[in-house]
């Protein structure tokens, strides 16, 4: 069932929308390259090959697109398929609502992991072809090994995002149309970019693990704790969306 449903999702326009993450790398590192007015580098010190690929990474979650358009993704995996009446025909082959439900949200989560993928090996890749040629920016180094754990906590943090987002829009799929999905969850957002500016509260707000990470130095003891809670929080969102969407679409009349 896995395989049926990606399969939809990459025939889908919204879905390839999202590939357009690779064009944010390309135009930024051909910018440096040709070294555009318009393109800056504001860091301290140089940049190496997989600093600059979480770089980019958290500059795409920086723009706030990507959310946009993963909830709208989203939205038309579940909601579009309830409103068209589609989902009926699914149903009559599979008698089974939480397979249904599971399958949709783990083939969303296997190909955006692959997007994920295919970014950063492009983004590295990039970088050595053009970046690399800014002395002023770039070293010809790919890893600094003391700094692995705190590269690899910001780019997990950002990611987990993503995916709690993705359970969130499937569970709001279950009871709103797939337009009002989208108002919904940014307006979620919203609310919880502003919750990590108030004391207490912020904790839950994943808003509040990711700039806190990006504080951190490399050698901070905080950043394990930080990233354990923030994983913790995530996998807590997911369960409580899986769970309670699981039960609206097992007893929606459809």
């Amino acid at each position: 069932m896995l395989k049926i449903e990606m399969s939809k999702l990459l025939k889908r326009k919204d879905i390839l929308m999202l590939f357009t993450m690779l064009v944010i790398p390309l135009f930024y590192s051909i910018g440096l390259y040709f070294d555009f007015s318009l393109i800056t580098y504001n860091g301290e010190t140089q940049e190496y090959a997989l600093k600059f690929m979480v770089s980019m990474f958290e500059f795409v979650f920086a723009i706030f697109l990507y959310f946009f358009m993963l909830a709208l993704s989203t939205s038309h995996t579940l909601a579009g398929e309830i409103s068209n009446k589609s989902i009926a025909y699914y149903l009559q082959r599979i008698n089974d609502r939480k397979k249904i439900y599971l399958s949709k949200k783990y083939s969303l989560i296997a190909i955006f992991s692959i997007i994920c993928i295919l970014f950063s090996i492009a983004t590295i890749a990039l970088y050595y072809i053009f970046v690399i040629h800014r002395p002023d920016v770039a070293t010809t180094t790919f890893i600094v090994y003391d700094e692995v754990l705190f590269l690899f906590s910001k780019f997990i943090i950002i990611y987990l995002f993503y995916i709690t987002i993705i359970s969130y829009s499937l569970f709001l799929s279950t009871f709103v149309k797939k337009n009002l999905v989208i108002l919904v969850t940014i307006f979620t957002l919203i609310i919880l970019m502003y919750m990590e500016y108030i004391p207490i509260v912020q904790y839950l707000s994943p808003f509040y693990y990711i700039t806190e990470i990006s504080k951190l130095s490399p050698s901070s003891d905080r950043l394990i704790p930080l990233l354990l809670i923030g994983t913790v929080m995530h996998i807590f969102y997911n369960i409580i969306c899986d769970t309670i969407g699981i039960k609206i679409f097992n007893k929606k009349d459809l």
